[in-house]
């Protein structure tokens, strides 16, 4: 017998929802959701700060991460997925990850 999973439903009008995270057990096994949701939030705003000194994060090719919401999103997904490997975790790792807002909203 196959693995059930868990449904939840929510309604994003009485929330203000930025991202949704879609993942299989192994994102949630170990960390508790509201970690998960400050770490990859702080690592939007890193990434997005005026202040990072490091713009080439943010250049793919002749493209900006700022200007693909597609691309920053998957780029969010894969950094908070390469923490919880570099933290040890042995997991399968599966997300998927959707923005609600354009980045200049968050």
């Amino acid at each position: 017998m196959g693995f059930l999973p868990k449904i939840h439903l929510i309604n994003l009008q009485e929330k203000n929802f930025d991202f949704l995270l879609l993942g299989n057990e192994g994102i949630f096994k170990d960390v508790p959701k509201e970690e998960i949701g400050k770490s990859i939030i702080a690592n939007i705003n890193e990434i997005l700060s005026e202040n990072n000194s490091n713009n080439d994060i943010l250049a793919i090719g002749n493209n900006s991460l700022r200007n693909n919401i597609h691309a920053f999103t998957g780029f969010i997904l894969n950094e908070f997925l390469k923490k919880l490997i570099t933290a040890g975790s042995k997991e399968n790792l599966t997300g998927i990850m959707i923005m609600f807002r354009g980045l200049e909203d968050i």
